[in-house]
């Protein structure tokens, strides 16, 4: 079973050490088409790019991959990657309550007391409003040279989306060509977000620099 080199640890509770054997033999699609998750009483629904890959698909997780094998070499990537998820506060051990704090302030409370930090270059969470919806995105470049785009969307009062968009080191620009190609349309429970919030986001995307593990010898 291949190595499934965490890109981004936005949630220590939602890793996993391993790449899960994909839940069918991944076909990329001729044409976009819709693709739907359920997860407790969190429904979404978004597009699936033409020549994308359905990775893995569990209850609460949906990993879309640009090919039929994303994973390099030592942790690096050979594609775009786009990992969304349905966490909850509970299962990520952090004491925040949805209506009292932002999704940028559990952000930082979630990176401050986790070890991303070790392994990557992370920018602090900026917020935003997405169709009226609480949201915060960050910036993160781990010693593999990955670069990924999070962001992280409330949807009700103990669940929100969280969203991992990860591009080969250099192909940072494509993680913001994409971006709002994936979430048109987009829909939670039905309801169509849309994509505006997301093309007003900052063109270009900035990352965070980290010295390389080839370059450091680990």
């Amino acid at each position: 079973m291949r190595k499934f080199v965490v890109l981004l640890v936005l949630f220590i509770g939602a890793c996993t050490p391993a790449t899960p054997e994909p839940t069918f033999t991944p076909e990329p699609t001729a044409s976009a088409q819709m693709v739907e998750f359920s997860f407790d009483d969190v429904t979404i629904e978004l597009q699936q790019l033409p020549g994308w890959d359905v990775y893995v698909k569990t209850e609460n997780r949906l990993i879309m991959a640009e090919g039929d094998d994303p994973f390099g070499s030592v942790g690096g990537l050979k594609g775009l990657l786009i990992n969304i998820w349905v966490p909850t506060l509970s299962n990520i051990n952090v004491d925040y309550d949805l209506n009292e704090h932002s999704i940028a302030e559990i952000l930082n409370l979630v990176l401050r007391t986790s070890d991303v930090e070790d392994s990557a270059a992370v920018y602090d969470p900026i917020p935003f409003e997405w169709a009226g919806r609480d949201a915060a995105y960050y910036t993160l470049t781990n010693t593999n040279g990955n670069l990924s785009l999070i962001m992280a969307l409330k949807v009700a009062d103990e669940h929100f989306i969280a969203v991992n968009i990860s591009a080969p080191d250099g192909h940072g620009d494509r993680i913001r060509e994409i971006l709002p190609m994936v979430f048109d349309p987009f829909h939670i429970n039905g309801a169509a977000l849309g994509n505006s919030a997301l093309i007003d986001l900052p063109s270009p995307l900035v990352f965070p620099i980290i010295t390389p593990i080839s370059e450091t010898g680990a």
